[in-house]
């Protein structure tokens, strides 16, 4: 322990444009559904040291469990035990910590059952005064002096961003956690993973105690790199050319737009066919996934952009505005904003939950085959037919609140 305890191809285009976009307030869940989410995420690591951990990544049938290095400073067996009560046995030691000296660790285990992986934040924005929880499972004794793993979440404040506590620990909240919570998630208010829990300090001489998290920015995702790749399946069920595929956050799903007028929602592991989606009139040209892995958007050569529950298979909403064919959508990061790109030559910003129209960017001569949102949601960028890309100019148009970089 240190301290006192660690706890289509052929519509591809030429032209790129930028448009930063104004932060949007994000609307925060209950602490009830980041409860559930903390809960599915957070995992119990008994071994030589006893602590927790969040599932923060999956490829394939492999989950990857961010957890303290600390925690694992002695080498040996451990065991991953998740929300559902199954268990899986790792190894572990040293080499699986994060470079720089930051007190992280990365374990791995492989289970064919679906397990929730978390969203991660982004930590930047975090500022003194938000509002977090904390989650993990705490060492207490039970009856009999025997030791026990008992689960626990907590919601608190961020005290401070500028720790010089050293290994990373830059958060100080004001949630209590215990021994045996080392490793485990902090949340922001939309259920985001904004930081790992991992280091109390008490002050002898007033007797209070002080609780420290690393970041999540902190946190540098290292895969093997893979030798060779095989096919994995072939998914068939269309009627006519697919244009465009989407792939749920926790990569258990698979959402294809086709020019039969549909969409086809996969099992990405078995690869059946769990559903189809029917409702626009024309070509399926575009799909795209909220990042909480819920909505389905869906843009068509019937000019609209449909909305759709990706549970049920319900039509949320219908948008329409574009006079011609809808090449492309994107979603934020945040799941609040959806961005639309059409034959009309325009680019639309729609409010996802109301579905209202925010805003429409003109200054392509061309249509619009792509959009893309950057991941701190700043950023917005589309691809056109116009050729500007070629032509080497450089233009800068003025926009209420958009700054917009053709280039």
């Amino acid at each position: 322990m240190k301290l006192s305890y660690k706890i289509p191809a052929a519509l591809l285009g030429v032209a790129a444009t930028l448009a930063l976009v104004q932060p949007q307030i994000a609307v925060g869940l209950s602490s009830e559904e980041v409860g559930k989410i903390a809960q599915e995420i957070t995992v119990r690591i008994d071994g030589p040291e006893n602590v927790s951990g969040a599932i923060v990544g999956k490829r394939g049938d492999t989950y990857t469990v961010l957890t303290n290095c600390h925690a694992i400073e002695t080498p040996g067996t451990y065991t991953i035990i998740t929300h559902a009560g199954r268990r899986y046995r790792v190894n572990a030691n040293q080499d699986m910590c994060q470079p720089g000296g930051i007190d992280l660790a990365v374990l791995r285990f492989t289970s064919t059952r679906r397990y929730r992986v978390a969203n991660l934040g982004d930590s930047s924005q975090l500022v003194v005064g938000r509002k977090i929880y904390v989650s993990g499972w705490v060492s207490t004794i039970g009856p009999s002096n025997r030791k026990e793993r008992e689960y626990r979440f907590r919601d608190g404040n961020i005290a401070s961003t500028e720790s010089k506590t050293g290994e990373g620990y830059s958060l100080v909240h004001t949630s209590i956690i215990r021994p045996g919570m080392s490793g485990g998630p902090i949340l922001d208010e939309q259920g985001n993973v904004v930081g790992i829990n991992g280091l109390a300090i008490r002050d002898p001489y007033v007797g209070a105690s002080e609780f420290f998290g690393i970041p999540i920015n902190s946190y540098k995702p290292i895969y093997p790199s893979p030798t060779n790749y095989v096919l994995a399946n072939t998914l068939k069920g269309h009627s006519d050319p697919v244009t465009n595929v989407a792939l749920s956050p926790d990569g258990q799903l698979l959402a294809s737009g086709s020019w039969d007028n549909t969409i086809k929602i996969w099992n990405l592991g078995s690869g059946r066919l769990l559903r189809t989606l029917t409702g626009h009139s024309d070509s399926v040209l575009s799909v795209a996934l909220s990042p909480d892995g819920q909505l389905l958007a869906s843009g068509s050569w019937d000019n609209t952009i449909k909305i759709w529950n990706l549970g049920s298979g319900r039509l949320l909403r219908t948008l329409t505005g574009h006079s011609d064919s809808v090449l492309s959508v994107a979603l934020s990061p945040d799941g609040q904003l959806l961005a639309s790109g059409s034959w009309d030559n325009t680019i639309k910003i729609w409010n996802l939950g109301s579905g209202r129209l925010l805003r429409t960017l003109t200054g392509h001569s061309d249509w619009i085959n792509s959009v893309a949102i950057s991941p701190n949601g700043q950023l917005l960028a589309s691809g056109s037919r116009d050729d500007t890309m070629e032509s080497g100019k450089r233009q800068v148009t003025a926009y209420p609140h958009w700054s917009f970089c053709r280039c």
